[in-house]
């Protein structure tokens, strides 16, 4: 049952005057826009204002067609399918024009100390037992304060075993020194090389989903501020997003099934047609700081 009178019956005087046309809701289909329902009512020129408001508030298409010479209209509204409010409680309007979903992608600059192949390396490294750097966040200080003094043009650096010496530094050196701590030498080879050309950072592919939800001005829909800042595993953005509007089955991409969702803050504006626009959006990437954002939520 849509929230929209229904003109059906015979000839007669609604309790506001107006004369009903018999229209029982004609449907119409166009596979870009949906279906949407159409009717027809017979109105004085009085109700003009009150009905051309009540539509505008609904969102609905509409035509105002004067007859002949008399002070009666013809107006003929058409609605969309997603204003029928079966399965909805009393007194909530859940209206809603158009919902578009889409995956788009994004580019992160990371620094090079972020690759994954490092991270990796410095994560499995074996430190020095009984002397400095004794820890795995040791080793990268180590090695990270040796490669930029090396690109500064110095040639040596202080032993952190040994406060009161310095050790000589070179290319070679550096990357003999990681391979005793068990990591690998092609890897830091072509790493120094890299920082060696000045380059510092790299483009990581990414995707941002987006949803645009175009709304009545009497909806009650409001815009999604639970959560905002905070991680989703795939699941729990699904339990999420089925909060205010699943994604239909017909969308055309599938979500990664690792990585993880931050949800960004929604923007929210009002349309010179008096409808309102909500428009969400999340990033992923395989890997964030928890540290940072929280333990993500799975459901």
């Amino acid at each position: 049952m849509a929230i929209y009178p229904r003109t059906t019956g015979t000839l007669g005087t609604s309790g506001s005057g107006g004369l009903y046309y018999a229209a029982d809701g004609k449907v119409t289909y166009d596979p870009k826009t949906g279906r949407k329902y159409e009717n027809k009512i017979k109105i004085h020129r009085g109700e003009r204002s009150s009905w051309e408001d009540y539509l505008i508030g609904i969102g609905a298409e509409y035509e105002l067609d004067p007859i002949g010479n008399t002070t009666l209209f013809w107006v003929t509204w058409r609605t969309p399918e997603s204003n029928d409010t079966e399965g909805i409680p009393s007194g909530v309007i859940k209206l809603e024009l158009t919902t578009t979903w889409s995956i788009e992608p994004i580019e992160l600059s990371r620094d090079v100390w972020e690759l994954p192949e490092i991270i990796r390396q410095l994560s499995t490294c074996t430190p020095n037992q009984s002397a400095e750097p004794n820890s795995r966040t040791d080793v990268k200080l180590f090695l990270k304060g040796m490669i930029d003094a090396l690109l500064r043009g110095l040639s040596t650096y202080p032993d952190p075993a040994n406060p009161n010496d310095t050790l000589d530094i070179s290319a070679s050196m550096i990357v003999q020194q990681a391979v005793g701590f068990g990591m690998d030498q092609t890897t830091w080879e072509g790493f120094i090389d890299t920082l060696a050309h000045n380059t510092t950072s790299w483009l990581q592919s990414s995707w941002s989903l987006k949803r645009r939800m175009v709304l009545p001005s009497n909806s009650s829909v409001l815009a999604d501020l639970e959560n905002v800042n905070r991680l989703f595993t795939p699941s729990g953005l699904l339990t999420d997003l089925q909060a205010q509007s699943g994604i239909p089955s017909t969308v055309r991409f599938a979500l990664p099934t690792n990585g993880y969702w931050l949800k960004k803050a929604p923007s929210i504006s009002q349309n010179t047609s008096g409808s309102w626009e909500i428009n969400g959006e999340w990033w992923w990437a395989e890997q964030y700081l928890p540290f940072i954002y929280g333990t993500p939520i799975k459901s």
